[in-house]
């Protein structure tokens, strides 16, 4: 029975510290994800589909909460950089939003255009924009180049 002892405690042992060493806290694993996420967003968020940004978004909130409950456990200086990782995720949102917008509005008024068209209606009306008389194209050139010049203050 003496050798039973050194055997079974010679294999836990080990074991234990693989098992302690492999584990980082959760802390740290949800920082960690947080830092892949902002990652492949900055790097991928351009090409991603609507169904790939609600999926980030969800990530991005539950490993947010997570990292907030958690927030005695960091110092200062993590917990500043939490709050760059944030701020670097959602200038990257921000930016897809405002573009996906400026789609949304081109698509639609052309889309009425034609809906107008269908039923006979006069659509030199929609064709120039208020009192300033701008056309429906160049509105929308000059919409787009403002949603630019935002996602580009954002992204700095």
């Amino acid at each position: 029975m003496k050798t039973r002892i050194p055997i079974i405690v010679s294999f836990f042992v080990p074991v234990l510290l693989i098992f302690m060493i492999s584990c980082k806290n959760t802390e740290q694993r949800a920082f960690d994800r947080l830092v892949a996420l902002v990652e492949d967003v900055e790097a991928n968020g351009d090409s991603y589909s609507n169904a790939d940004w609600k999926s980030s978004i969800q990530s991005f909130k539950d490993l947010t909460e997570l990292l907030d409950t958690q927030s005695e456990q960091f110092t200062p200086e993590q917990k500043r950089e939490i709050g760059r990782l944030k701020a670097r995720y959602h200038k990257k949102m921000i930016s897809h939003a405002l573009r996906s917008f400026g789609n949304y509005m081109s698509d639609k008024s052309y889309e009425m255009e034609g809906y107008l068209d269908e039923f006979g209606a006069d659509t030199t009306g929609i064709n120039s924009l208020g009192s300033n008389g701008m056309d429906v194209d160049e509105w929308i050139n000059e919409m787009n180049k403002s949603i630019d010049e935002l996602s580009d203050i954002i992204n700095r």
